[in-house]
């Protein structure tokens, strides 16, 4: 298939791997929408462009969010550990037995 004669009418109604060719071909963004209803695979990969044509300076704000994203919820399965190995210290303490099953 040649991507010269695809044309952007054809998207609503097939899909699938003409939606790919159209969004390589370089559709224009406002018709992205029409494209990715029905591909979510094709949605990621327009955020991810979208993300990588951003500036500079917008990326590193994103990254420090994910950073942050990502060190937070480090924190809480930290903390969430540590609260149960103290439980576990606790009913031993108190006496319970645990059986390994």
């Amino acid at each position: 298939m040649e991507l010269t004669k695809l044309e952007e009418q054809a998207v609503p109604l097939t899909g699938g791997l003409i939606n790919w060719l159209l969004f390589l071909k370089g559709v224009e963004q406002p018709n992205w929408e029409v494209l990715t209803m029905n591909e979510p695979m094709l949605k990621k990969a327009m955020d991810t462009l979208e993300f990588l044509s951003q500036d500079a300076a917008t990326r590193m704000e994103y990254d420090a969010r994910m950073k942050y994203l990502r060190d937070e919820a480090s924190r809480m399965n930290g903390a969430k550990a540590e609260g149960i190995a103290e439980r576990i210290k606790r009913l031993l303490q108190l006496g319970a037995v645990f059986l390994k099953i």
